[in-house]
């Protein structure tokens, strides 16, 4: 796999930030050369060091150091914004994304867009609710370029890029949780690559509700993000993530599971290998990709794999994982070994040495022969 250049991932996220405000500014379309730098943005999750960072009193001795794209950085939001407090909630939103802006490479987007309409499936109206640069509509688009596409992005400045990258869409800057509730039973498709993490989000339908199970689902962006979906979708439409292993494996998530598995069926359910960022993000991170399609109401019948797709067990070193991983054909890898997870508990660690593009070939053949 390519190695990853964060010095130059980051002067390109600058540049498609600065180009984004120009066109904000000047109310036009980008020439194509814009279309280029607003493309290569990659956001701030292998960025860590952007929490450290300070306006600098001076310039920098080299501009091209970490230090100087630093200094450019808030040089950039600081000459674009109205005044201190919107230049506040810009650079704080930047900080916050740092443990979730993986953004999923184009070529497991259009992989899983390809194999939902080889399926047979038209989708004629798909949902993105957390659309980093919007690669998940994009590809959605190009199998059917009539496809009515939203995008929610709730980072500022991501969604500034987004809305320029694609004006003819409805782009939201704005958290999921806003959607109104209009749009339940709206969409055909809801597909991303969902944020994660034990972060709480308000929202009347789950917060506040009689139902325990929706109030421990708004207290973690993965699970409510999931749980929100079957809401949106319509009755035999289809919700595709890759989220946190933690979705399929914690056993405090089982009540999510069994939730889950009342409302959809299981379609696909594939491991993902760690270095599956590497190159766009510079991270080794577990994740899955998880398809359900979510039934009419009344229509339910248990199966060994909707039980699978609930329980998870510890193994004897001390690894949780869910059933639907006890063998490896699910598994997207070539290499396998014992290592931690990103809250440094046992985990298997799964790798492929074969880069994106043979990661996106397996993840085709695992997806047609789940359809």
């Amino acid at each position: 796999m390519a190695r990853f250049n964060k010095t130059e991932h980051l002067r390109r996220n600058i540049e498609a930030i600065k180009v984004a405000f120009t066109l904000e500014k000047e109310q036009r379309r980008p020439t194509p050369e814009e279309l280029e730098t607003l493309r290569s943005y990659s956001g701030f999750g292998a960025i860590k060091e952007v929490i450290d960072t300070r306006p600098q009193e001076r310039t920098p001795a080299n501009p091209d150091s970490m230090e100087g794209m630093f200094a450019r950085l808030h040089e950039v939001l600081k000459a674009n914004t109205a005044n201190e407090r919107e230049y506040k909630r810009y650079f704080d939103s930047i900080k916050n994304s740092i443990l979730t802006a993986f953004y999923t490479p184009g070529q497991i987007a259009h992989t899983i867009a390809m194999s939902l309409s080889r399926s047979g499936i038209k989708a004629n109206r798909i949902l993105d609710p957390s659309a980093g640069v919007g690669v998940f509509g994009h590809y959605q688009h190009v199998f059917n370029p009539s496809a009515e596409v939203t995008f929610f992005e709730k980072d500022p400045a991501t969604g500034l890029i987004l809305k320029h990258l694609h004006p003819e869409d409805q782009v939201n800057i704005r958290g999921y949780e806003s959607i109104e509730s209009k749009y339940n039973g709206y969409y055909d498709i809801v597909a991303s690559n969902i944020p994660f993490g034990d972060v709480a989000l308000f929202d009347p339908a789950f917060s506040t509700h009689k139902d325990p199970i929706r109030r421990q689902g708004a207290r973690t962006l993965h699970n409510y993000f999931f749980m929100k979906s079957v809401e949106t979708v319509r009755d035999g439409g289809i919700i595709t993530f890759i989220t946190s292993q933690g979705v399929l494996n914690s056993e405090q998530n089982r009540p999510v599971r069994e939730w889950l598995a009342g409302r959809c069926d299981l379609v696909s359910a594939i491991r993902l290998p760690n270095n599956l960022f590497t190159e766009t993000a510079g991270t080794e991170v577990g994740s899955d990709l998880i398809v359900l399609q979510k039934r009419p109401p009344g229509e339910y019948a248990v199966t060994r794999r909707q039980e699978d797709f609930i329980e998870s067990r510890k193994l004897s070193n001390g690894i949780t994982v869910n059933n639907l991983f006890q063998e490896l054909n699910r598994v997207v890898h070539t290499d396998a070994k014992v290592g931690t997870d990103p809250y440094g508990k046992p985990a298997m660690e799964f790798t492929h040495v074969g880069g994106v593009e043979n990661i996106a070939l397996d993840l085709q053949r695992m997806l047609a022969e789940d359809f």
